[in-house]
């Protein structure tokens, strides 16, 4: 049986779009190979050493990481908390205060994430496994320092096959660096070309290929393996957890993350506060759920301003988050502000055979392309200000489409590329 050695900092029980794909695909190697994946331990409660559908996960912790996870996860915490915007604002003040002389120190010494991160790793697979007996080496990015940390292990063990997984752009990311030129730019892609030229094979997003075919990093383009997000697949909730929802009204919902640059949330809240309104006057309730974090002084400012119909979850798990999505009578997407990034959820909500509502903001969308083929859905584009007629348009598809379900069956056959199966066989292929 192969072995193969993961690197991704981040994996279960964290939850988030990049962890639901590799979820959705390592269990599926594990049934082939012996997989052991090193990840970061980011909560107290998380075992350092589990197995876990078939994947042996290893958890090496560090004392200046977990110092600044818990100060996160508090922060994280603090933002839903029922206090005044003043305490909080206090709050948080007190606690930068106090991190920032161990920070900036930590950070200088290279004992702070994320360099510690990419220093320790290394250390720790090195002390702890027989690399000479390894046959591949995967990396995920991002974040990047998987990709990096793999690179030193890479050119002290060179008879390990080394594959990277890229779900993210690196140099020609708009959200790492916004202008592709100077001396930043071409280091990063002096890095990333490292990357194309020691690996075996170098899987990314479909997406990206167009991107990284007009760069200089086109010329290895035998080397990628182009294949989509593998996180279409048919969600299975515990029957012991229940989600309790106001009867008689229609419940929509937003999982992920809001950013102010490529995923700004405040036109979807104008646009979906204008529509509970109109509910309202026709005698209908519409209530919003939001599941992650982002852009906290917009979301709040409308959850003042809209009361119980808009019901802020913050970042829950995973198990709970499908649970209410399942729930969920309507599926609100935002697209990024970027032709090159995708929001791996689009799929995901595919896959629960939901209404969906896509907000976008680019022309060349990629959500909207890729909900080109599925009936239930309507398109709606940002604009500087929220229409009359916007409003109207989407009351209607709401109003009629509450609660209405696509065929799995005719789903699950128009995206059959998108599922972890798919992704996961082409890895093997290259394992195998």
């Amino acid at each position: 049986m192969k072995k193969v050695l993961v690197i991704s900092r981040e994996y279960y029980p964290i939850a988030n779009g990049t962890v639901t794909c590799l979820e959705n695909i390592f269990p599926l190697l594990g049934e082939k190979c012996e997989v052991i994946l090193y990840s970061c331990k980011e909560e107290k409660r998380t075992c350092k050493e589990e197995r876990y559908k078939n994947v042996l996960i290893k958890r090496p912790d560090f004392w200046a990481d977990n110092i600044i996870y818990y100060k996160r996860n508090f922060l994280k915490k603090l933002i839903y908390a029922d206090y005044s915007l003043f305490r909080k604002k206090v709050v948080k003040q007190l606690i930068r205060v106090v991190f920032f002389p161990f920070q900036a120190i930590a950070k200088r010494w290279g004992y702070l994430d994320p360099k510690s991160w990419e220093n320790n790793i290394v250390y720790f697979i090195e002390k702890n496994e027989k690399l000479e007996e390894l046959d591949f080496l995967i990396a995920v990015g991002a974040p990047f320092e998987n990709i990096r940390a793999a690179m030193k292990l890479k050119s002290k063990y060179c008879d390990i096959l080394f594959i990277p997984i890229l779900f993210d752009l690196y140099a020609y990311n708009p959200v790492l660096l916004r202008e592709q030129q100077g001396e930043e730019f071409k280091k990063r892609l002096e890095e990333e070309y490292q990357w194309y030229q020691v690996s075996q094979k170098i899987v990314i997003a479909k997406e990206m290929r167009k991107t990284i075919l007009n760069s200089i990093l086109g010329e290895y383009d035998k080397k990628m393996l182009p294949l989509y997000f593998p996180s279409m697949k048919k969600i299975e909730v515990s029957k012991d957890r229940t989600v309790f929802l106001e009867q008689n009204a229609i419940q929509l919902v937003y999982a992920g993350a809001f950013y102010k640059d490529i995923r700004n949330p405040k036109f979807t809240m104008e646009l979906i506060k204008r529509v509970i309104v109109l509910a309202e006057e026709n005698d209908r309730k519409v209530i919003m759920h939001i599941l992650g974090t982002g852009c906290e002084d917009i979301v709040m400012n409308y959850k003042r301003q809209l009361g119980e119909s808009l019901i802020l979850h913050g970042q829950c798990d995973k198990e709970y988050a499908y649970l209410l999505a399942s729930n969920a009578d309507i599926l609100v997407n935002i697209g990024n502000k970027t032709t090159t990034q995708l929001p791996s959820k689009i799929f995901e909500y595919i896959g629960m055979c939901r209404p969906i509502i896509n907000i976008y903001s680019v022309k060349e969308d990629i959500c909207r392309e890729y909900l080109e083929n599925y009936p239930i859905k309507i398109n709606i584009f940002e604009e500087e200000f929220v229409k009359d007629e916007i409003v109207e348009r989407l009351w209607y598809f709401i109003s009629t489409n509450a609660g209405v379900t696509c065929d799995e069956k005719e789903i699950s056959q128009k995206y059959s590329e998108f599922t972890p199966n798919n992704f996961a066989d082409a890895l093997l292929k290259e394992i195998l």
